[in-house]
């Protein structure tokens, strides 16, 4: 049994190679397959692929337009900063407009802080006085300074019930070249003066609302005025045009004074009827108008802005040479923003006036004032 003859073996050897095609092509019919169903996710992930690469070109090729729109989103958001959204105003963003009056109209400095300006008759339009709540606001001209700031003021104006004022310490006005100096009230030299205040308008930190002005000009100068407007709508609900006008000389960064015009709507003016300029200097110290560096003269009067000593500045692009006395010590000049304001021991509001909490009130750092949640006097604080 066990021995197969020749012929047998033959015979098997010839069937065996039979069958190797069979088997063979079985084997690649299920190769064949095997390899299109492994082919099918590689031809997916090929597929996949150029995709993600078209979606990236995309991306790349629009990126330089999001960033673009980016800027542009930016922008209109730094002007929202100068709009409110809590009260029922107006506040438009004109071209530049400048001063009508020129420095060249307005008498010298003599010991007053401000003086009055065509008889004290402001000058209004019939547009200017029946646009009520409505303010305008010049955008900065080519040297970032400030132009003409125009309100038709009312209740809706003023700051909202239980409204703060926010810091305005980020914004650097034209010309803002901070000194220190002991003879002036709270040593620092300059302010950031509001053209229309803060208690009239609650405009915080627009920029084309913030000049570069003296603590002289702006305590002793503006705040009077702002301060009896702002009474005065407070007392009777009416309307009051109001104008305030920087006038810069040539091409210098600080402004020599503001023209400050009011008239009260309803009772034809009234109630309120002005029209002034206030001085921006600063008694014993002389000031550079073309780029508000400034030197202590050695006494506590000052001759204020003339047209020669601001051409000068304009032309010569140097500090003003008026000492006539030993100069003491340079003033420390600091880019600083630290402002001094006064507090009472026991107030819970911080003050511009060191007279308008008290013969208690004590100097304090404004910072330092926010930091012990003090609120702003709404008389003195503009």
């Amino acid at each position: 049994m066990n021995n197969i003859s020749k012929e047998s073996c033959t015979e098997a050897e010839l069937k065996r190679p039979a069958l190797n095609p069979l088997i063979a092509l079985i084997l690649s019919i299920i190769l064949f397959l095997t390899s299109c169903g492994s082919a099918a996710p590689t031809k997916e992930k090929v597929k996949e692929k150029p995709k993600q690469t078209t979606s990236q070109t995309k991306h790349a090729k629009v990126e330089p337009h999001k960033t673009e729109k980016k800027k542009d989103e930016e922008v209109k958001a730094a002007n929202a900063e100068d709009a409110p959204t809590s009260r029922s105003k107006a506040v438009q963003h004109v071209s530049h407009t400048q001063a009508s009056t020129s420095r060249s109209n307005v008498p010298s400095y003599s010991g007053n802080a401000y003086t009055s300006v065509n008889g004290n008759q402001p000058s209004f339009s019939s547009d200017e006085l029946s646009a009520f709540n409505v303010e305008r606001y010049s955008n900065l001209d080519s040297l970032c300074r400030c132009g003409v700031a125009f309100a038709n003021l009312g209740v809706t104006n003023r700051p909202a019930p239980g409204e703060k004022r926010g810091s305005i310490s980020h914004i650097k006005p034209s010309g803002w070249n901070q000194a220190k100096y002991d003879i002036v009230p709270g040593k620092w030299l300059y302010n950031r003066c509001h053209l229309i205040g803060w208690q009239l308008s609650a405009e915080n930190d627009n920029r084309r609302n913030l000049v570069t002005g003296t603590r002289y000009m702006n305590i002793n100068g503006m705040l009077p005025f702002e301060n009896m407007v702002a009474d005065y709508i407070k007392e009777t609900g009416n309307h009051v045009a109001y104008k305030v006008s920087p006038i810069f000389e040539g091409s210098n960064s600080v402004c020599s004074g503001v023209q400050i015009e009011a008239f009260s709507v309803e009772d034809n003016g009234e109630g309120i009827c002005f029209n002034v300029y206030c001085y921006n200097i600063q008694p014993g110290i002389n000031i550079n108008y073309y780029d508000g560096s400034s030197s202590y003269n050695g006494n506590s009067g000052s001759t204020g802005p003339s047209g020669s000593q601001s051409n000068s500045s304009s032309n010569n692009n140097s500090s003003s040479s008026h000492n006539t006395a030993p100069t003491p010590p340079a003033p420390s000049n600091s880019s600083s923003s630290e402002e001094t304001v006064y507090k009472t021991p026991s107030g819970k509001r911080y003050h511009a006036s060191p007279t308008c909490g008290g013969k208690n009130s004590v100097p304090i750092d404004l910072d330092k004032a926010k930091e012990l949640n003090l609120t702003p006097c709404k008389k003195c604080v503009h």
